[in-house]
């Protein structure tokens, strides 16, 4: 695993549960993240504008998303959500793989995001 194939992983499965969960009808079961078209422009195209680009579509079907679309039953790995308890799982992905990448950053002695890195109160 590389962490550019970590982050293709990542895109790919929230391009295709998003729009499963915009889309799909009532009672489905989410599909597998699997999109070979989108992976070959991932693995052979700019990877940082693809998943820019991928990311910003996302977002506009989230919100785009009406109660119908929210409430919804959604079947996956063996459990029933709402729609919207899936995009908290999805985002809930994101979370436990954007970990992963933080982990592999430090193993190679890399600098990382200090998410929580608190400053003196320049009032004080």
């Amino acid at each position: 695993m590389t962490l550019r194939n970590l982050y293709i992983h990542v895109t790919i499965s929230e391009h295709v549960w998003i729009g499963a969960t915009a889309s799909m009808p009532d009672g489905n079961e989410m599909p597998l993240p699997a999109d070979p078209a989108l992976l070959a422009r991932l693995r052979d195209g700019d990877l940082e504008a693809e998943a820019t680009q991928i990311h910003r579509a996302n977002m506009g079907k989230v919100r785009a998303m009406d109660s119908t679309a929210l409430e919804k039953t959604v079947f996956c790995s063996q459990r029933r959500w709402t729609g919207i308890e899936f995009l908290w799982a999805v985002y809930a992905h994101r979370a436990f793989h954007l970990g992963h990448v933080d982990q592999y950053l430090r193993f190679k002695d890399t600098p990382t995001s200090e998410f929580f890195s608190f400053h003196r109160n320049l009032s004080e």
